[in-house]
Formats: C-alpha cells, structure tokens, sequence
C-alpha cells in the first residue's frame, strides 16, 4: 500500500467515526429536548470513544502534513479528488456537530435552571409547611376546654 492509499484509507475511516459522531450529536438533541437523560447520558458515552478513535486517526494523518500535497502521488486522480472530497466532508460534519453540541449544552443549561427554580420553590413551599405544622403544634388546647361541633 502507498502512503496516499494509507492517507486515503485514514481519512476515509476518520469520516466514518464522524459521520457516526454527528448522528450521535443528533440524536443527543432530541433526547435532552425530551428529558431522556439516561440516553443522553449513553451517547455521550459513544461520543467519547468516537472521539478517542478520531483522534487517532488525527494523530497518523498528522504524519503527513509535513508532505507537498500537490507533490504526493496518487495511484488515480479520481482517488486524489475523493480524498479532497472526504477531508472537505469531515471539515463540515466538525462544524456541524459542534453546532448541535451547542445547541444541546443551550437547551441543558436552561433545564438546569427550570430545575433549580422548581427546587427553590419546592423548598420555599417546604419551609412554609414546615413552619406551618410547627406554629400549628404549638397553639394546642388546653385539656379542659372542650368544642361541641355537633350542635348547630
């Protein structure tokens, strides 16, 4: 194998974990717009070991950065294009998942302070009770007094 078929066959395996990626991204959207936070919680999982996969294949692909591109040999031009295709597609699939990642950490932030405000007003509400029950325990009758409710 030539280093432009390994170059080629990197980049083609780094669009493939991706395009896995961006689906992940996706996917992670919907579920945070749905409170489904134990699939969220899954795919970020898979994201991180897309992420580790990718930057593996950065780190070789790395290597050949210090080559002329417009020097490197290619068995066929159809497969230099490809290559140039690949590597434009995974500049896009990049950006667009980050977008989506930004949008869901958007979406995530807001929850968190929907949740923080019910919790307030939960525990506002539960202090209220709780003074409420304290202040009723102590105003008690005294035993000699007696209230007849059943005569009208």
């Amino acid at each position: 194998m030539t280093d432009s078929e390994h170059l080629y066959q990197l980049v083609q395996q780094k669009l493939e974990r991706l395009e896995q990626l961006h689906s992940c991204s996706g996917n992670q959207m919907r579920y945070v717009e749905t409170d489904n936070m134990g699939a969220v919680l899954e795919i970020l999982a898979a994201k991180q070991r897309l992420l580790i996969e990718i930057e593996g294949f950065d780190r070789q692909i790395a290597g050949y950065h210090v080559d002329d591109p417009e020097e490197r040999v290619w068995p066929t031009p159809d497969m230099r294009e490809r290559c140039r295709e690949m590597i434009a597609r995974c500049d896009r699939l990049v950006r667009e998942t980050l977008e989506f990642d930004r949008a869901a950490e958007q979406s995530l932030i807001v929850k968190k302070e929907e949740a923080r405000k019910q919790l307030r007003q939960f525990t506002g509400t539960t202090q209220v009770q709780g003074a409420y029950r304290q202040q009723k325990s102590h105003i008690a009758m005294p035993a000699h007094v007696r209230i007849d409710l059943g005569s009208g």
